[in-house]
């Protein structure tokens, strides 16, 4: 069996890495600073690595958090493109029945 990774973790990775706030990542995703804090704890614990640091208000990228930044982009990308595929596959089925 295969490990699927949680993508609302990742989701919620990619938008406070993005905003360098969980309140403002939190805002985007219509969930609470708290909601996005726990996602983050969750995903650093199942990967054993911060990927934050908490500075001054914000939060900012560990190595790891960098290196592991563009990795949740191209898979975050992917899943869109593959649920906008198997839609567009869905919608031609329709049409030829």
């Amino acid at each position: 069996a295969h490990d699927v990774p949680d993508l609302r973790l990742y989701q919620t990775f990619e938008c406070a890495a993005r905003h360098g706030n969980f309140t403002h990542a939190g805002n985007e995703l219509a969930l609470t600073q708290s909601a996005v804090s726990r996602h983050i704890r969750e995903l650093e614990a199942q990967l054993g690595k911060p990927l934050f640091k908490r500075v001054y208000g914000r939060v900012v990228l560990t190595q790891d958090g960098v290196r592991l930044a563009p990795e949740v982009s191209r898979l975050l990308n992917m899943s869109e493109a593959t649920v906008a595929m198997l839609l567009r596959e869905a919608l031609v089925k329709v049409h030829l029945q």
